[in-house]
């Protein structure tokens, strides 16, 4: 009976689900390419599928007023479908679990989940910067201690998740459970982000990300977390967007992944690790790191200046490894991407798919990597759409050779090389391989004030350039748009 009741519901659930969908995909056809939310939830009431009394909108700007409704909960027959924004799209599923409340909007003022207390006759609120620790608990076996206040989301059980907590001079150790763990919001923007006196951050199991589509600055400016185990039931399977996830987390030394931290759908990447001064290692093996969708990987690795620092290991490849899924086919943005990791003595990246073939901007992309002694590109980095190349290298002060003959480093497109090579202190042998073929008056060649090679050894460096880029040079170079003085040799011969 207990099995055929359970197959029943989820017959009656699918069936809904389908309903919805179609009524969706209806509209679209129809008319409408910048549907909005709040005119789908209109069509489903024309058509008598919902009432007023089981729509729960759940975003609200500051004031409290609907401005624009970008995520709605829909209850019907006792379950909640969730309508929500994915990219341009809009989107509908059934939404399972005992759901947390979202924090879209507290994550743009101060106060965290809207929480408020009675004081004195007064409400007060728990501000981000006075959270000091947070712990997610099973209730089945740890139940919560009174009093606690209901966190659930809109559409949901009155305390079916709910949080108690203690004060200790003035910061709170906040603990927030749930019958079977706590479900994750759908959109899990800045849940954790700007808590500066955060320090223990402990999911156990008991956070379940499954259905969550967003990670966009989920843990931005938590300075003093400096651990993190995100465990299997922190699933990213449906994550589109983890940009800036991890940006400015300045204490962080590690993080721990699972296997269940499975990048395949992920868009954006733009200052995921950003600031993680602290860093010490990234090690991306242990976990589905598959970046084949990322359109942007902008900063991605930026200033991660302790990466390599653990008991003086130059082994890098061991205290920094992309994984065999580290797939770069469709990014379009390499800029800063691994710019000021001021500690890494190596970057090997071609046993991965480091294919940039659709890159379009690789400025400071490791700029001011300054103990940077080998870098390996691999076959497959091509810069044939590359329009923005200026302190591509900067201030690389170790590294001694840069072999790009190996790739198709095509500059045809590029409009910008200003200070590509400036700083390279010992910089003795240059293989560049077209370079320079087919383009004309790139901005940052004119080396009226030496820019371009400024700061690299003065006639010591070997160049080594195509049969065809042979030509362009040597023209460039009567032109003025390089200092001889630069080269000891060009193909072998001595430059004059």
């Amino acid at each position: 009976f207990q099995k055929a009741k359970l197959a029943k519901g989820q017959y009656e659930t699918a069936s809904v689900q389908e309903q919805l969908e179609l009524e969706l995909a209806a509209m679209q056809m129809e008319e409408q390419d910048n549907l909005t939310i709040a005119e789908y939830i209109e069509h489903l009431k024309s058509k008598n599928i919902i009432n007023n009394d089981n729509v729960y909108k759940r975003i609200f700007n500051q004031n409290g007023e609907i401005e624009e409704i970008s995520e709605a909960a829909l209850k019907i027959n006792g379950e909640i479908f969730v309508v929500y924004i994915e990219g341009t799209n809009i989107k509908v599923c059934y939404e399972e679990g005992n759901v947390m409340a979202s924090d879209v909007d507290s994550a743009e003022t101060d106060n965290w989940l809207n929480l408020k207390y009675e004081e004195n006759g007064e409400d007060v609120f728990i501000l981000r910067n006075q959270i000091k620790s947070i712990r997610f608990v099973n209730t089945d076996i740890e139940p919560l201690s009174e009093p606690f206040y209901n966190v659930a989301a809109q559409g949901r059980e009155q305390n079916s998740v709910a949080c108690c907590w203690t004060k200790i001079d003035g910061l709170y150790d906040i603990i927030i459970g749930a019958k079977g763990g706590v479900t994750a919001p759908k959109n899990c923007r800045s849940l954790f982000a700007k808590m500066n006196n955060l320090e223990t951050l402990v999911f156990n199991n008991n956070f379940y990300t499954k259905n969550t589509n967003n990670m966009f600055e989920m843990f931005n400016l938590s300075s003093k977390l400096s651990l993190l185990n995100l465990d299997s039931n922190f699933n990213t399977s449906e994550v589109v967007d983890m940009g800036a996830m991890f940006h400015e987390m300045t204490a962080l030394k590690n993080i721990n992944f699972s296997q269940s931290f499975d990048t395949s759908n992920v868009k954006s990447m733009w200052y995921m690790f950003r600031r993680c001064t602290s860093l010490e290692s990234l090690d991306f093996r242990t976990c589905n790191f598959d970046t084949k969708n990322v359109e942007s990987m902008c900063r991605m690795f930026g200033t991660c200046s302790s990466l390599g620092k653990i008991n003086g290991e130059t082994n890098n490849y061991e205290i920094f490894n992309l994984g065999e899924k580290f797939d770069t086919r469709n990014v379009l943005n390499m800029s800063g991407m691994f710019g000021d990791c001021k500690s890494l003595t190596s970057l090997n990246l071609s046993t991965s798919n480091f294919d940039t073939r659709k890159v379009e901007s690789m400025s400071q992309m490791f700029g001011w990597m300054n103990a940077l002694e080998t870098l390996n590109l691999g076959t497959k980095f091509d810069t044939s759409e590359v329009q923005e190349m200026s302190w591509m290298f900067y201030d690389c002060w170790s590294i001694k050779e840069i072999d790009l003959s190996g790739c198709n480093f095509d500059t045809k497109n590029v409009k910008g090389m200003f200070r590509m090579f400036e700083g390279c202190k010992v910089l003795k042998t240059l293989k560049l391989g077209d370079f320079g073929v087919g383009n004309e008056g790139i901005e940052g060649f004119s080396l009226a004030n030496n820019s371009f090679f400024s700061g690299t050894p003065i006639g010591n460096i070997d160049l080594t350039i195509s049969e065809d880029a042979y030509d362009w040079f040597f023209n460039d170079l009567a032109r003025g748009y390089y200092n001889a003085s630069n080269f000891k040799t060009v193909n072998g011969e001595i430059v004059n």
